[in-house]
């Protein structure tokens, strides 16, 4: 049971990173599990540096002057529109719904807006 559990995992990362069909079966034909999980690691491993990859280039692309998140940010003085909770914006739900939030804010000296943060973060989960 466990080999067919892993030789899915192998099938589903493998076709993930574009190798036929036909390639998958024919390996899978003469490996034996611990080649099987061997494989299974290295596909992996290449898509989750593929990922951390992707992340960076989006970041990159972006061109953020400098990477904020909102991690420590002190909501006090922002007022959320009605229904919207804390949560809501710093999950970022309102991305994958295509909604917009506009930010307004009469910036003073030594404040920091709340307008920049969620930026580099929608990037890295966009990837």
């Amino acid at each position: 049971m466990e080999s067919t559990a892993a030789s899915e995992r192998l099938r589903r990362d493998a076709r993930s990173l574009f190798l036929s069909t036909a390639t998958i079966d024919d390996m899978l034909e003469w490996a034996t599990p611990r080649q099987i999980d061997a494989i299974s690691r290295l596909l992996a491993t290449e898509i989750a540096n593929r990922e951390a990859s992707k992340k960076a280039r989006l970041l990159k692309r972006a061109r953020f002057p400098v990477v904020k998140t909102l991690d420590g940010y002190g909501f006090t003085h922002v007022k959320l529109p009605d229904g919207y909770t804390r949560e809501q914006l710093v999950s970022l739900e309102f991305i994958p719904r295509a909604q917009d939030l506009v930010f307004y804010c009469s910036h003073r000296q030594g404040q920091d807006p709340l307008g920049d943060r969620p930026g580099p973060q929608g990037a890295s989960r966009r990837a």
